[in-house]
């Protein structure tokens, strides 16, 4: 039987033992009819896109078949077939790291890279990175996760027997505590900038706990006042030679309707009021894009621009200094503190797990169980 031609690859469904479909593998057939699996993808689009990849690196000889091949070709190729399946951001964050490894062990065989080798690599990090300037603990646990998961697919690709990352201790970076601000100072910046262009923004992130990204991607169609609700559908976000771009939102829980309070739906209604203003003052000029929160003359505006803004409005009044992310760290530390179900928390801010939720704001437990204990003690007080 003749050999399929290398150029037209395979794609086949993946099953759990229950019968739930994992995803869709796929291989490729190289010049000299050799089948090499590249992975497996979520969707068959992703699927197809990989074919067509891989197709294109056989043809250029670019297609990982050797244990013999270098650690640093190995992860150009890895990245490259990965890019299909992952966000912008993310591509640029799995580059950064292993561009940190490459200098160090990027000419090693595959077959030959060793434990030793890494945690070397890792303590040079530590010490001088790649240009002279020492790595955070918490850079080198990121490279060292990224690192895992490129070799892990070499595991599963035969090229090595196992993953030479299993024996390599990375270091533990310091959970630095996070920053919220309390109740009272929020009600001190929403009643300083309650006039202001984004006043209504810094009351979104702060009581529906969207990001960023999310917040600055919303259109009026999806805001429904009468309701009390916004519909996450997309996100905003600056990119690499690409400028500001709208994305699919992070995940799939991702894509959600948060309740407003009373409280935002007031503030969009004055921010609409004012956005309509401004448009009839500025006519011709007025760029429209049907975003609610733009710039002044109407476009998409650019997260860093609403940093410094950020910035500004807390310096001017006297309020400690944090993140724009820190406001959704706010939102969410607040309803908890309130005692809304930690569930409701997980949907609104669109995480994928309860678990999540609770390990990330563990700090507010504490607060939640002596709420607990002193609602017991009202209930069985009398009797």
């Amino acid at each position: 039987m003749a050999r399929r031609p290398y150029h037209e690859g395979g794609i086949n469904k993946r099953y759990s033992k229950d019968g739930k479909l994992l995803g869709y593998q796929v291989r490729v057939y190289t010049p000299d009819g050799k089948r090499t699996t590249l992975g497996t993808v979520k969707t068959e689009r992703e699927a197809k896109r990989l074919v067509q990849r891989g197709a294109v690196a056989a043809d250029e000889g670019r297609l990982v078949t050797s244990k013999r091949q270098k650690l640093g070709e190995y992860l150009d190729w890895w990245i490259e077939q990965a890019r299909p399946s992952l966000r912008e951001k993310s591509v640029v964050s799995y580059e950064v790291c292993l561009k940190r490894v490459k200098p160090h062990i990027g000419n090693i065989r595959l077959d030959q890279l060793k434990p030793a080798h890494i945690q070397d690599c890792y303590t040079k990090l530590l010490q001088s990175g790649t240009a002279g300037t020492p790595l955070s603990a918490r850079s080198v646990e990121q490279t060292h996760t990224v690192l895992h998961g490129a070799l892990r697919q070499a595991v599963r690709l035969d090229l090595i027997i196992r993953n030479p990352v299993d024996a390599v201790t990375a270091p533990r970076s310091k959970r630095s505590e996070m920053k919220t601000l309390t109740q009272e100072q929020c009600a001190q910046l929403f009643e300083a900038t309650r006039e202001d262009w984004l006043g209504a923004l810094w009351v979104v992130l702060i009581t529906a706990g969207p990001r960023i990204g999310e917040a600055l991607g919303l259109r009026w169609s999806d805001v429904d006042l009468d309701a009390k609700k916004i519909e996450i559908r997309r996100a905003l976000q600056r990119q690499k030679e690409k400028g500001l771009v709208f994305v699919e939102p992070k995940s799939s829980s991702s894509r959600r309707v948060i309740e407003l309070s009373d409280f935002a739906v007031r503030a969009l209604k004055d921010h609409r009021v004012r956005q309509v203003e401004r448009r009839l003052l500025l006519g011709p000029n007025w760029i429209e894009s049907n975003m609610v929160f733009t710039s002044d003359i109407g476009t998409p505006l650019d997260p860093r621009n609403v940093l410094r803004r950020l910035r500004q409005d807390l310096e001017e009044n006297g309020l400690p200094r944090v993140r724009i992310h820190d406001l959704r760290h706010t939102a969410a530390t607040l309803h908890l503190q309130q005692g809304t179900h930690p569930r409701a928390v997980q949907a609104m801010l669109g995480h994928g797990s309860w678990a999540l939720t609770m390990n990330t704001y563990s700090h507010v437990t504490p607060m939640m169980q002596r709420d607990a204990a002193r609602r017991m003690d009202a209930l069985f007080a009398a009797k």
